[in-house]
């Protein structure tokens, strides 16, 4: 039984810094197969929750000194920090092992499959945290932090 449903072309990968694609603005079928499934499947190890991934802009306030009124103008892009969370299995920990604290790499989000084409967008990351799930009554979990820098918006090659 599954236990949450993602949106049905949704891949995501994970590839540590000496295996990440050479063009992160037009990834290979072949980089993306060679790459972690972070999906999992519904009966063991899986991603479970996506938070952030996502750019946040700001606007600065500009005063119009002959009234006022306070127009504004475009001002920085952030990309806060995020987390994966994912569910754990009692006999493997492929996933699990994957991640260790301060390891670099890159997470490749393709939203609508991985055919030739199809958009990618990747993030180079850094793993900040890697947290268990000790809440009583909840799944067996584990929680990934990410620092992100700006993605790479693209399409597979």
């Amino acid at each position: 039984m599954a236990r949450f449903t993602l949106p049905a072309r949704l891949v995501v990968v994970w590839w540590p810094t000496v295996s990440q694609p050479g063009n992160l603005a037009a990834p290979t079928v072949a980089n993306i197969a060679a790459g972690q499934n972070l999906i999992g499947n519904g009966q063991g190890e899986g991603l479970a929750t996506i938070n952030g991934f996502e750019t946040q802009p700001s606007t600065i306030p500009v005063p119009d000194y002959a009234s006022r009124t306070v127009g504004t103008v475009p001002g920085d892009v952030t990309i806060p920090d995020s987390s994966l969370s994912f569910w754990m299995d009692d006999t493997t920990r492929t996933l699990y092992n994957a991640f260790t604290v301060n390891a670099t790499g890159v997470f490749g989000f393709f939203f609508d499959g991985t055919a030739t084409t199809k958009e990618s967008r990747l993030y180079p990351a850094t793993i900040i945290s890697k947290e268990r799930n000790f809440a009583r009554d909840e799944g067996h979990m584990f929680t990934i932090g990410v620092s992100l820098s700006t993605p790479s918006i693209g399409a597979v090659v």
